[in-house]
């Protein structure tokens, strides 16, 4: 009696613990389908989105050679309408970028151009890295929440128009400088005689 009733105790143990690990593995596929599909989601951008800016040709002669921009707006022109994997190996790509120019400026190694490195050129760009690093942070989540997802995107996106706007100003020239130069080009331009007949 002793035995049989440990061994349906024994096999009663083993029955539930069969159907927990079936219970695991259909909870399990179960979130893999919801990653999966979440995944392919598409992030859509809101009316909140500012303007798309194009740099001046001076800007674009300094920045050509500036690697963390240009890998920057490529990162960032191929987040137009993403889906949630995209802006997930983005987002861990581009934290990478940052973190190297972070070990390169820690190595006394400055990876901006001298012309572009100001203070209101580093703000711009901190503002970016964080936005980036914000979105790397809601992606990792196992919950992806889509709304705040989508904040950030939008946010990113105005941060990096708000750089591409200060390298702008960085080469345009004031009224004074446009003034200074007509002023330049009148007095450097030969003057003419008035035509005087000799009598």
């Amino acid at each position: 009696m002793k035995r049989s009733l440990y061994t349906s105790f024994l096999t009663l143990l083993l029955s539930v613990s069969f159907m927990s690990c079936d219970e695991t593995k259909t909870d399990t596929n179960e979130q893999t389908q919801s990653n999966t599909s979440l995944d392919q989601m598409r992030i859509t951008s809101k009316a909140t989105r500012k303007q798309q800016l194009t740099l001046t040709p001076e800007a674009q002669k300094f920045t050509k050679e500036w690697v963390l921009y240009t890998n920057l707006s490529k990162a960032i022109d191929s987040l137009r309408q993403p889906t949630v994997a995209t802006i997930r190996s983005r987002a861990a790509s581009l934290t990478a970028l940052f973190t190297a120019q972070e070990q390169a400026e820690d190595a006394a190694v400055s990876s901006t151009p001298d012309t572009l490195d100001i203070p209101a050129i580093n703000a711009r760009l901190l503002v970016v890295e964080t936005r980036v690093r914000l979105l790397k942070n809601l992606t990792s989540k196992t919950n992806v929440d889509t709304l705040s997802l989508r904040q950030e995107l939008d946010g990113l996106h105005n941060a990096y128009q708000e750089l591409n706007l200060q390298l702008n100003e960085r080469f345009s020239k004031s009224i004074d400088q446009l003034l200074q130069e007509a002023q330049n080009t009148d007095t450097s331009a030969p003057q003419s005689t008035p035509f005087s007949p000799n009598f």
